[in-house]
């Protein structure tokens, strides 16, 4: 190996080792993610996933956010859905859904029929033509065909807004949702399995039901409440996630790992190096919680 070559790789060897110090350094002095974003103004571009799609600050501070709260309060109920055949798909006898959206805004609400109604009339018109909608045996595909030099064309918050009802107090068998870097709202669900994944966006779960949940959240951010009869799987990466429990902390038995991440479950906080747990409450019931270097907060006995 020639002199040059060997002085770089030990320039970089010598980098690396000084930053792993200074990262155990900081973790042992009670340093969080939180603060560190805080501290340089990067809260907003992980919370929203903008990490992903922007290049620069100018440009983050250009993108014009959307409030999914006050946006899903403009769907109320049935009153949104389109008089035209072609922007209203009904399925009946549904019992399973699988969701996966790259970008777009999705509304989840109750209705008042029998069947599931998926609403795109909101949708920008470039997109629609490559949704998928196809059911098969009971259950439910929606997924997006759509490529990124499309999205160069279309801001995120010009895709508009597909909007899901489905029957109030019906109990699906499985639902599973990938939202990528685009919004989810969800009212309410009730079923045996829900399993989220939100790579880069934010997904709101104002109230659940459900025997098991996996929630898989990489730079985004995902907030649920309810109710968990069974088993959880939760997993952050650079994200966040705050999960609001009706159960009482003691319900669970846990495995938990943190990596320099924060999690925090009840009253017990873990934070540091490969911080790994194991506790036995005899419940039964089993938590498994991964937190990476993002954040994770699962709170009892109350709702978000």
């Amino acid at each position: 190996m020639k002199k040059g070559w060997k002085i770089f790789w030990i320039v970089c060897i010598s980098v690396l080792g000084a930053g792993i110090v200074l990262c155990i350094a900081g973790t042992i002095m009670g340093a969080t993610l939180s603060e560190v974003r805080s501290a340089y103004g990067t809260e907003e571009y992980y919370r929203h996933g903008v990490l992903w799609y922007h290049n620069n600050w100018e440009d983050y501070d250009d993108y014009d956010h959307y409030d999914m709260e006050d946006h899903e309060d403009y769907y109320d109920g049935e009153s949104h859905v389109s008089a035209s055949g072609q922007d209203v798909h009904n399925f009946q006898g549904i019992r399973e859904i699988d969701l996966e959206l790259s970008y777009m805004q999705v509304v989840v609400k109750e209705g008042s029929g029998d069947s599931v109604i998926v609403d795109t009339s909101d949708v920008n018109e470039k997109l629609k033509d490559r949704l998928i909608l196809e059911q098969e045996d009971g259950e439910l595909k929606i997924e997006d065909q759509t490529t990124h030099n499309l999205w160069k064309k279309i801001s995120i918050k010009d895709a508009g807004t597909m909007v899901i009802q489905v029957p109030k107090d019906r109990a699906l068998e499985d639902v599973s949702l990938e939202v990528g870097a685009g919004q989810l709202s969800i009212e309410s669900i009730n079923a045996g399995c829900l399993d989220l994944n939100v790579s880069a966006g934010r997904a709101v779960v104002k109230q659940f039901e459900v025997k098991d949940l996996n929630v898989d959240c990489g730079a985004g951010e995902a907030k649920l409440s309810g109710t968990v009869t069974r088993n959880s799987e939760i997993e952050c990466g650079v994200g966040r996630i705050e999960l609001a429990l009706t159960d009482g902390q003691n319900d669970y038995d846990y495995e938990l790992d943190c990596g320099i991440g924060q999690l925090k479950v009840g009253n017990d906080s873990y934070t540091g190096l490969s911080n790994k747990r194991h506790i036995d409450n005899g419940t039964g019931k089993k938590m498994e919680i991964d937190c990476g270097i993002g954040e994770i907060e699962v709170s009892f006995g109350a709702s978000l």
